[in-house]
Formats: structure tokens, sequence, C-alpha cells
């Protein structure tokens, strides 16, 4: 017979709000490259979306430049994440 012993863990509140700010922090940035796709999308569909007809390019390259920003910000975030729990609360690698 075999008695099975129920392991209590608790939650450390840091943590939750942690994991949750992170949850929030990469929402938000894949939103806003999700918003800067959609804005490309609409340019090459409809070129007379901007009103200065020669800034087309500039146009699409200034987008293209705010997802590589949100873009990096998303790694440096998920590389934190990642980072952070592979180390323990000294630093110290688990």
């Amino acid at each position: 017979m075999s008695i099975k012993v129920a392991s209590i863990t608790k939650t450390n509140p840091m943590e939750e709000l942690k994991e949750e700010i992170i949850l929030a922090l990469k929402e938000d940035f894949l939103a806003s490259i999700e918003r800067h796709r959609l804005n490309i999308a609409i340019m090459l569909r409809s070129p007379t979306a901007l009103q200065n007809h020669e800034g087309f390019m500039e146009g699409i390259i200034e987008e293209l430049r705010k997802i590589g920003d949100f873009g990096s910000l998303l790694a440096a975030v998920e590389f934190m994440d990642t980072h952070g729990k592979e180390e323990g609360e000294e630093g110290e690698k688990k």
C-alpha cells in the first residue's frame, strides 16, 4: 500500500506579478508589431493613403523600423524571461 502525499506549493505573489508584467509587455509589443504590419499592408494596397506620394517608400521604411523596434523589445523581454528562469535568486545558474 502506498500513500500519496499532496505537495503543497505556496504561490509567491511577487513571482505572479512578474509573470503578469512580462505577459502584458509581450502582448503589447505583439499588438504594436501587428498594428505596424497592417499599416504597411494598407499602404501597399492603397498608395493614396499617404498624403505625400513622394514619401511612399519612406513611409514603409518608417513602419518597418517601428516593427523592428518592437521586435527587438519583444526579443529582449523573452530573453530576460528565459534567462531569469534559468538563474537562482542570487544570479547563479541552476
